[in-house]
């Protein structure tokens, strides 16, 4: 409460009352919105859409973060390619430090990297930064869209909707050089030359493992949700 000088002298102005006002008109708007997209007819299929999309960009998104922003798939992996013997497994990590912390937004990339593969990486990172927001913005559109009983229907649709991933495996080396990064890169930035860092600690087979990590773990996670949900109680 506070008090505002007028012409007959001082009067009481709710500020905190009116804020409340303006909580409360924002916490009713979204019960509606809710109540429409938990609802039957066209909210109802919006509502479904939106937990399709929330569920598939966050199923996918969390093992994309945890093995780009963590340290313990690179340790594994970087090792046991044949490339890492040309540069070294402890310059290899080393490299693979700086680049984390690079996407992290924590540090430059070192003088170790060329033009070409700062420039490339500086795309990737805008591009992990998108996904990040795009993350977020799914944690919200679940909140909106959520109904139990629905969201067990949707999961098990999201997990064959990711399973499907699977079959680009067979041409993989097409599907990543000519699909892929034609669709996120308009450069040619991406095309790692013989003897660069990225060219030794990013073979095609690195990315195949990753992908398929990726995909699996999604998979996974998806599956767990969809059983969790299936076995419930009771729906909210």
């Amino acid at each position: 409460m506070t008090t505002r000088q007028g012409d007959g002298g001082f009067r009481s102005q709710p500020i905190e009352a009116k804020t409340c006002g303006k909580g409360e008109a924002a916490q009713g708007v979204l019960a509606r919105v809710r109540r429409y997209l938990g609802g039957p007819g066209a909210g109802g299929v919006l509502g479904k859409l939106g937990i399709w999309i929330a569920l598939l960009v966050l199923a996918l998104y969390l093992p994309l973060a945890g093995v780009t922003y963590a340290p313990w798939w690179y340790t594994w992996r970087i090792p046991r390619q044949e490339r890492t013997l040309y540069v070294g497994e402890r310059y290899a990590l080393d490299q693979i430090h700086n680049l984390r912390r690079f996407f992290l937004h924590k540090e430059d990339l070192n003088a170790e990297w060329s033009d070409r593969e700062r420039r490339h990486m500086s795309e990737v990172r805008v591009w992990l930064d998108r996904g990040a927001l795009a993350a977020l913005l799914c944690v919200g559109l679940l909140y909106l869209c959520w109904e139990r009983r629905r969201a067990a229907r949707v999961a098990r649709l999201v997990l064959a909707s990711i399973a499907l991933l699977f079959l680009v495996f067979p041409f993989f080396q097409t599907f990543w050089r000519d699909v892929f990064h034609d669709l996120l890169f308009k450069n040619q930035d991406w095309k790692n030359p013989a003897g660069s860092i990225s060219w030794a600690l990013f073979p095609l087979s690195f990315f195949q493992w990753t992908v398929a990590l990726i995909v699996g773990t999604a998979c996974a996670l998806t599956g767990l949700l969809a059983a969790w949900l299936a076995r419930s109680p009771r729906s909210r």
